[in-house]
């Protein structure tokens, strides 16, 4: 029997999964929705103006991504300066995803500093200032993924800041990446990497407009799974 679980292991890899589940008073119940993923998952049970969440996910890391990396040329010709040479810096080495993505995360944590500094977010601009918030990690991750021909788009929602007791909701944007095999996961450039302390809204929702509220943490809990 120990022999037979031991090959399932070989098999079936353990993956690292969080769960959290929360409430929150608001009547604001539009901005929220259901969503999944390959590493993510969205739950809502809404009662009135309580709001349930529950979220499932596992970082980047957990994924089987071992697909070939192989450089979009014809986009690249067409980058400034600083850009191709911050995109093959992170290429180099990378002969698949999974390399792909963790020098992405490696050249993010040394090159880039979070700043909420009232700068421009593009990727030439993070590049040249060497700062950016969300948005400006963002939109340098898509440009760096869409020179090895992969598509991803920006996602926006609330990261779930944990201070002491209290759980903190920022408005945040990381993104969300697409395989040609249709294949989907989140992954946040300015954290370099993704948890369950994320929650999606509507992609139409002006943060500015969000009024306040708090959130009630009800379960975490963080589990091994095949």
């Amino acid at each position: 029997m120990q022999t037979i679980f031991l090959i399932f292991l070989l098999i079936s890899p353990i993956k690292h999964v969080e769960l959290l589940e929360i409430q929150i008073n608001t009547n604001q119940k539009s901005i929220f929705k259901n969503y999944s993923n390959d590493n993510f998952k969205q739950i809502l049970n809404i009662n009135k103006n309580v709001i349930e969440i529950k979220t499932e996910s596992s970082n980047y890391k957990q994924l089987d991504l071992n697909f070939r990396v192989i450089p979009n040329e014809a986009y690249i010709k067409k980058l400034s300066k600083e850009l191709k040479k911050a995109v093959y810096s992170v290429i180099n080495g990378s002969y698949t995803l999974n390399d792909y993505m963790v020098n992405i995360s490696n050249f993010l944590r040394k090159k880039i500093k979070y700043s909420l500094e009232n700068i421009p977010q593009t990727p030439e601009s993070v590049i040249v200032n060497k700062k950016a918030h969300c948005v400006g990690f963002s939109n340098l991750t898509k440009v760096l993924l869409r020179c090895i021909g992969v598509n991803s788009k920006i996602v926006q929602g609330f990261y779930l800041k944990k201070n002491k007791e209290k759980i903190i909701p920022i408005s945040h944007k990381w993104v969300e990446i697409e395989l040609d095999n249709g294949y989907l996961y989140f992954y946040d450039p300015q954290y370099q990497k993704f948890s369950s302390n994320y929650v999606v809204v509507d992609d139409s929702i002006i943060f500015s407009r969000v009024k306040k509220f708090k959130i009630k943490l009800i379960k975490y809990i963080k589990k091994m799974t095949n």
